[in-house]
């Protein structure tokens, strides 16, 4: 099973107020292009009383981001911003309850300049509100601050804490298809060095 929390694996235990893990690394090649991000979560209460980051990394000015943050009502929203030019894709309804969660996939997808920004639930689509537009032209995405799991990156200062527990956190440098994300959501990678596309991989295993 891909959640570490079983088969005797282990998980990322955050405690929502100073614990993150710095990736040591800003995937600005990355994030310049077509990309996807899939992650397990499970908070430790999802209507949390302020935004939690799940992951997260903007520059000072915030002309250049990406993050996954959980609101106080349950949604998530996945956010991408690429000189200065912001979109957002929130979940329509609630994915999380009040109070303690159960494990839940979550894959996002940024397909291209000009599309918008997907999500998936337990390797399935859900329905999403766009905000500001389609995807901006992703060629111009630069930022040397590194990627934070567990809470945001603004510009080298973490701030807005999750709590609760991450495994299986990977970054690819292309668009997994609705497919690949069904097929592969609650499965680990059996041999990882031989996917080309993938840039960041904690399996949690050991």
């Amino acid at each position: 099973d891909a959640k570490g929390s079983e088969a005797g694996g282990y998980v990322l235990d955050f405690d929502g107020t100073d614990d993150y893990v710095d990736t040591g690394n800003s995937f600005q090649t990355t994030f310049n292009g077509s990309f996807t991000i899939s992650l397990w979560v499970k908070p430790e209460d999802g209507n949390p009383e302020g935004l939690e980051f799940v992951f997260g990394a903007n520059n000072s000015g915030s002309e250049d981001l990406v993050f996954l943050h959980i609101l106080t009502t349950g949604e998530i929203t996945f956010s991408y911003a690429s000189n200065s030019t912001l979109v957002s894709a929130q979940t329509s309804s609630a994915v999380f309850s009040d109070g303690p969660t159960a494990w839940t996939h979550v894959a996002l997808v940024a397909p291209g300049t000009g599309s918008n920004l997907l999500i998936y639930i337990n390797g399935n689509p859900v329905s999403v509100t766009i905000v500001g537009g389609t995807i901006p032209e992703m060629s111009t995405w630069a930022s040397g601050d590194e990627v934070f799991i567990g809470a945001n990156d603004a510009a080298g200062t973490a701030e807005n804490h999750f709590a609760g527990y991450i495994d299986e956190f990977r970054i690819w440098n292309d668009v997994r298809t609705p497919a690949e994300i069904l097929a592969n959501y609650n499965r680990s990678l059996s041999d990882p060095y031989e996917e080309a596309n993938l840039k960041l991989y904690l399996r949690m295993n050991n």
